[in-house]
C-alpha cells in the first residue's frame, strides 16, 4: 500500500531511465517496487510519461528504408504466438513503468503483500521462499542475475538482528518491503529506496518489532570491514555470488 512514511526516493535521472525503459532489469525491479509504495514517485513518474509523450508527438515523421521495414516485420512475424511466463514477467518490469498498480488496490489472501514486479519469483508469500541462512540473523533468496554481474535478491534480517559491517566494490540499491532497519545514516521503512555508491560503509540493524525484508541489487561483491570478517574477503571476491550481499 502507499505509505506516507516513505522518505528516500530514486533520483530524477533514475526515474527518467525507468520511464524510458532503458534501466537494467534488476534496477528496474527496485524502482517498480518503490513506486508501488510511494505516491510521490508515482506522480513524478506520471509527469515524466506525459512529458515524454508530448515530446514524441512533437517529432516530425521520418522515412525508413523498405529494407529496414521488411526486416522489422520479419522479426515480428517470427516471434512465437504464445509468450512464455518468463518473458512475460520480464516485460512486466518495463510495462510497470507505464502504470504501476498500487498495492492497496490488489486484494489478496496472501500472507505477504508482494509487489507486482516480484510476483514471478514470489507467487504467494515471502515465507514460502527457499531462504538460505548465511548468518545467525540473516537469510537470502536469490532472484536473478545479469550479464553485467549485477545480482538481485531478497534479504531477510531477523527482528533486532544485524548485517556485518561492510563496504561495496559496486553500487548497491535497496528497497524496504517489510519491517525496517537503521544504519549510520538513518532509519528506513517500507518503500524507502536507498542508493549506496561503491566504497560506502555501513552496518544495517533491523528494528526489534519485526523481521526486515529488503530487495537488494548489487553491482559487485561486498568488502567486509571487521578484522575477523576481513579473512572472508578473498573468498567473497572469488565467488562473487549473491550471498555476498550481507
Amino acid at each position: 500500500m502507499k505509505s506516507k512514511s516513505v522518505q528516500y526516493h530514486p533520483s530524477d535521472d533514475q526515474l527518467i531511465e525507468f520511464s524510458a525503459g532503458v534501466l537494467p532489469m534488476s534496477r528496474a525491479l527496485c524502482i517498480a517496487a518503490h513506486v508501488e509504495h510511494c505516491h510521490i514517485c508515482e506522480k513524478r513518474l506520471s509527469n515524466l510519461q506525459q512529458l515524454g509523450s508530448a515530446q514524441m508527438e512533437s517529432l516530425s515523421p521520418q522515412k525508413i528504408s523498405a529494407d529496414l521495414k521488411d526486416s522489422i516485420l520479419s522479426k515480428l512475424h517470427s516471434q512465437p504466438q504464445n509468450e512464455s511466463p518468463a518473458s512475460a514477467a520480464s516485460i512486466d518490469v518495463v510495462s510497470t513503468s507505464k502504470q504501476v498498480q498500487p498495492l492497496k488496490n490488489r486484494i489478496s489472501t496472501k500472507k505477504s503483500v508482494v509487489p507486482k514486479c516480484l510476483e514471478k519469483w514470489v507467487p504467494d508469500s515471502f515465507d514460502d521462499l527457499p531462504w538460505q541462512s548465511i548468518a545467525p540473523n540473516v537469510s537470502i533468496s536469490e532472484l536473478c542475475s545479469e550479464g553485467s554481474g549485477a545480482k538481485a535478491a531478497l534479504v531477510k534480517v531477523k527482528a533486532g538482528g544485524s548485517m556485518a559491517h561492510h563496504s561495496h566494490t559496486g553500487d548497491e540499491v535497496t528497497v524496504i518491503l517489510e519491517g525496517s532497519f537503521s544504519d549510520e545514516d538513518g532509519c528506513y521503512k517500507p518503500g524507502d529506496f536507498i542508493f549506496r555508491d561503491s566504497g560506502h560503509k555501513h552496518k544495517p540493524v533491523a528494528t526489534n518489532d519485526q523481521d526486515c525484508i529488503c530487495l537488494i541489487v548489487l553491482d559487485g561483491p561486498i568488502q567486509l570491514t571487521g578484522w575477523i570478517a576481513r579473512l572472508f574477503n578473498p573468498f567473497l571476491r572469488f565467488k562473487h555470488k549473491t550471498p555476498a550481499l550481507v
